[in-house]
């Protein structure tokens, strides 16, 4: 995913006041934002297929990992967390109201623009 992309849905996720998702019963409901970003998500190079090793070696939680990650392990939460609504739903709800795509997302950016740097 390119910095330009991240930073669109880095715009979109830093949205106060907006439904991301409401719960009728089930299934959870995901705005289309939501739905675009997970598509392009499995589009991009941000896929971590070996993420559930990758995760089970590191014992902080998600939001203390992601303020010291690099790229690889960035790649490895965000993966659990879009695979993890196949078998717990609610996870994306999750995932953005305690800010997790979002804060992956700003460090993705920071660590892009480092790069190029």
């Amino acid at each position: 995913m390119n910095i330009e992309r991240i930073q669109h849905y880095i715009d979109y996720f830093s949205k106060d006041d907006f439904e991301f998702f409401s719960k009728n019963g089930w299934p959870y409901n995901y705005d289309s934002g939501v739905d675009e970003f997970i598509n392009e998500f499995y589009q991009s190079d941000l896929i971590d297929t070996n993420y559930l090793e990758t995760m089970n070696k590191h014992q902080k939680s998600h939001i203390e990992l992601i303020k010291v990650a690099d790229k690889d392990l960035l790649k490895s939460i965000l993966t659990s967390y879009v695979r993890g609504e196949r078998f717990s739903e609610g996870t994306w709800a999750e995932a953005i109201s305690n800010k997790i795509f979002l804060n992956i997302l700003i460090k993705l950016k920071e660590l892009e623009e480092e790069a190029y740097i």
